[in-house]
């Protein structure tokens, strides 16, 4: 049972922190809406669907973290149940990100082994159930 307290607790809320957040939030999504569009006829649409999966993950993040430093940014909001579950989706999202980012690694190094060029390097190929 973590509480927040006065002394110990630091938590920005100036509109440098809560604005690049909202920013970020807007930039990520309209990067995965695009990734989508530009995978309606390509061969990779696996990888594309990652990578927008991964720009939609880190928009709900930034997002979610924009309305929380926004919102929520005195020790008594942040020991609200409301807060614990919103910053839970902040920085779960963040985690989650890290399998997708391994999973595009994968989807990476499978189409740099189906086409060839002059360099010779040895990609491991980690299975995509790895990652999640």
């Amino acid at each position: 049972n973590f509480e927040y307290d006065e002394v110990n607790t630091k938590f920005d809320n100036g509109i440098l922190t809560w604005g690049t957040d909202f920013l970020l939030a807007g930039v990520m999504a309209y990067l995965g809406y695009r990734i989508i569009k530009a995978q309606e006829n390509k061969k990779s649409k696996n990888l594309g669907r990652l990578g927008a999966t991964l720009m939609f993950t880190y928009s709900l993040s930034t997002f979610v973290g924009a309305v929380c430093h926004l919102f929520l940014s005195n020790v008594r909001l942040m020991n609200t149940p409301v807060f614990r579950f919103l910053w839970r989706i902040c920085v779960g999202t963040v985690a989650i990100a890290g399998g997708n980012i391994g999973s595009v690694a994968t989807d990476l190094a499978k189409l740099s082994l189906s086409q060839p060029d002059d360099i010779s390097v040895n990609i491991p190929i980690v299975p995509h159930y790895f990652w999640f």
